[in-house]
């Protein structure tokens, strides 16, 4: 009788890339860390859009070559998390309200550390 496979969930399965899709990866990475280090050192809005859309052309030039995989997906998520930390920043700037600014900024921030976490994700994935 042969045993059960034990079912896996995608955060435990291990991402298996080839050696030409490691390095698109590394690419599309190395243009997420500029901008998770400029975050990080600080910036105005409008410095962080400018970044965020060549970031993101960056990325997508990369990532489309890559099939659908987590790899390809890990960076969605990260890039989807630079947006939204742009959309709450411009709620926080437009706000009228000294609460819902308050709101806003928090939200950008925990955009930016989902943002992180997944980037640390791919970070992992690419040394295997």
């Amino acid at each position: 009788m042969q045993a059960a496979k034990r079912p896996t969930t995608k955060a435990s399965k291990q991402i298996r890339l080839t050696a030409a899709q490691k390095k698109v990866g590394r690419v599309a990475l190395k243009a997420v860390l500029r901008l998770e280090s400029a975050v990080n050192a600080g910036l105005s809005y409008d410095d962080y859009s400018r970044r965020y859309v060549d970031t993101q052309v960056a990325v997508d030039e990369q990532v489309r070559s890559l099939p659908e995989n987590q790899l390809k997906r890990e960076f969605k998520f990260v890039m989807n998390f630079y947006s939204m930390a742009r959309t709450n920043w411009e709620s926080a700037i437009n706000s009228s309200s000294e609460k819902m600014s308050e709101l806003w900024a928090g939200l950008r921030q925990d955009s930016w550390e989902q943002a992180a976490k997944h980037t640390r994700l791919i970070e992992k994935a690419l040394k295997r």
